[in-house]
């Protein structure tokens, strides 16, 4: 019944790489998380988000520059 609120996740992706010039795999685990605000008026369809997204690589400590998102949408009741 709000018509805003806080969203937050994480999640993992599994990557694998294949090397052409043999035939060995590398796999990676990256993981992901997410901080951002969501505004949908109760009357209304209209979604509108603002994010924060970073990723990071826990084996290789390698983590990727904070990246800002805006969504703008519908959604069905």
């Amino acid at each position: 019944k709000r018509r805003s609120g806080v969203e937050g996740g994480v999640g993992l992706t599994e990557l694998i790489s294949l090397h052409p010039e043999n035939t060995s795999k590398d796999y990676l685990s990256t993981g992901l998380i997410n901080l951002g605000y969501r505004y949908q008026p109760i009357n209304s369809g209209f979604l509108f988000r603002v994010y924060w997204n970073a990723s990071f690589t826990p084996v290789r400590v390698t983590y990727s520059i904070p990246l800002p998102g805006v969504s703008l949408g519908y959604s069905f009741k």
